[in-house]
Formats: structure tokens, sequence, C-alpha cells
């Protein structure tokens, strides 16, 4: 084989060029340049792109420069709960949990809704917070909160916007009712108070239970 002259600058930019294929700090003679090159690892490709990863799982992502993961806290999509009655609803307790919305659908009578009180013995007349005038509303008291003394306090009223209400007054001592009539035009609504005037008041301290709708 014949003889060839290669400048040193040459053989300085070949080692160049291997050092920054493979990464080493080496240097070489030129009869190592030969292995040095077969040693470097070719081909491939070069990554580009996102991929949109939006399930858990395993997932090949060679060919992208990047990953934009968007995976639902739950690992599916979430749906909806309607619920149609008042009242007060906890998410772990009434299935609530896992849906990204809650949608009330409320009859416009208001539904039913329910609450207490308590009487002060003075007051003749139940008062309760409502979001509107209700068709009907039943207030009562149990037995044994009322107790057994003779004062004529109010037991429960039964009220009907079409027609009359009325109240039980009753004391234990002597083993006496009395149902009171009073005309349904008597009850107020102002302000968010549905008030239900009485011949005689809720007894002191007792708490009286109501359901209106």
């Amino acid at each position: 084989m014949a003889n060839v002259l290669v400048s040193e600058s040459s053989l300085s930019a070949i080692a160049d060029a291997i050092r920054s294929k493979n990464g080493s700090q080496e240097t070489y003679k030129p009869s190592q340049m030969a292995d040095a090159i077969e040693a470097i690892s070719g081909g491939g490709i070069t990554p580009t792109g996102t991929i949109n990863i939006t399930e858990n799982g395993t997932h090949d992502v060679t060919n992208y420069a990047s990953a934009n993961v968007n995976v639902p806290s739950s690992g599916s999509t979430l749906g909806t709960k309607t619920i149609t009655e008042n009242g007060t609803y906890s998410a772990s307790n009434d299935s609530l949990d896992g849906f990204s919305a809650v949608t009330v659908n409320v009859s416009s009578s208001g539904g039913g809704t329910s609450g207490t009180l308590v009487g002060d013995g003075t007051t003749k007349s139940f008062s309760i917070s409502l979001n509107s005038a209700p068709s009907h509303l039943v207030v009562y008291a149990t037995e044994s909160d009322i107790g057994t003394d003779n004062t004529w306090s109010t037991m429960n009223a039964m009220y009907n916007s079409s027609d009359d209400y009325y109240q039980i007054g009753q004391r234990y001592g002597a083993s006496n009712y009395s149902g009171t009539r009073k005309t349904n035009s008597s009850a107020t609504y102002a302000n968010g108070v549905f008030t239900l005037p009485l011949t005689y008041a809720p007894r002191a301290n007792v708490t009286y239970y109501w359901f209106a709708w």
C-alpha cells in the first residue's frame, strides 16, 4: 500500500469527530481511529412532536419529543348527578363522590322541607323560614316533651292553604284536648318567614318538628 501524507489538522478533526459522537475524552492514533468509529452506534431517529396521554397504562413515546399527560383523577370520564328533593347531601354518604357536577332540580312547589323550632311559652305563633309560602304545614311536639302539668299549650297544628287550619291544645293533668279552628287568612308570609297564629303558645323549651310542602 502506498504511503499517503495526511495533515495533522485532518487527523485532529477526525479525532474530534469521534469524541463528539462517543462522548469520550480519548486521544487516538491513526491506527485506532477505524476501531473507534466502528464502536460508535449508528442509525436511530430524532424524536419530534408531542403525544397526548389520557389513560393510565404503559405508552410508547419513542418517536415523540414530549408527552402531555391528562388523565382524569378517577381514571374515567366523570358523570352528573340530579337531585329532585330538598335536603342536605353528603358526597360520601349519598353517592355523589366521583361526579363532576350536581344538578338540583326541585319542583316549583319547593318539594318537601322540614326542620325544628323551640317554643318560648309566650309567643302564640309558629314562625318558620321558607323560600315561599307553603300550601301545607304540619307542626307537632312529642307527648313526652310536652309534659303532664295543667298548662294549656299548643300540641300540634295542621295548616292547609285552601281551607281553615287547626291546632290542638292539651293539658295532661286534666286530660283535656282543645281543637281550635282558625281561618287560613290568619297566616302570613313576609320576608321569607311564614307565620301561623295560634290560640295557645307553644310550650317553653320544647322542640317542635315541622314539615312543609
